[in-house]
């Protein structure tokens, strides 16, 4: 009676033997399954962030104008043929053609991810100019109803005296 033991596929992977093409075939797989594992919980967290982003960015709606200008060249799609392209506070890329079509971009849709990146690269450095341009206008309003109004309640003292 033979006591020799067929080699099992743990035993064969976990012995100095050199793999079998079965064994290597198999640790691929493996591999794959664990990058698609990983995939698809980084692609959860992205879908995540692209939501929080676009409802912050709509919080700040009063700090920003309705839509923010996008460089055509930062799109780097058509861009010869983009006369002008808006995000706006949604997450809708607006493109504006040269010849008069428009069209709607979906920056919340997967498919739009890498349109999503450009756009963010583009308009992040902007934020800083616009919430300077935001500042000096509520800078403007009080300095010129501070003035008035200092006008208006000296006047109006003059006349509650004279008409008292």
């Amino acid at each position: 009676m033979s006591t020799a033991v067929e080699p099992t596929l743990n035993s064969r992977s976990q012995s100095n033997a050199t793999n079998t093409p079965d064994d290597d075939l198999l640790q691929s797989l493996k591999a794959v399954k664990e990058d698609i594992g990983q995939i698809c919980e980084m692609l959860l967290e992205e879908e995540n962030l692209v939501t929080l982003f676009f409802e912050s960015l709509a919080k700040l709606a009063p700090l920003l104008p309705s839509t923010i200008p996008v460089s055509p060249h930062a799109l780097l799609e058509n861009v010869a043929e983009v006369a002008r392209a808006d995000l706006d506070l949604r997450g809708c890329l607006i493109l504006r053609y040269h010849d008069g079509r428009l069209e709607l971009k979906n920056l919340k849709n997967e498919t739009n991810r890498d349109l999503l990146m450009r756009t963010v690269e583009d308009i992040v450095p902007k934020f800083k100019r616009l919430a300077k341009d935001y500042r000096m206008n509520v800078e403007y309003r009080i300095k010129l109803l501070s003035s008035v109004t200092k006008e208006l309640q000296t006047l109006a003292d003059g006349y509650s005296r004279i008409s008292s």
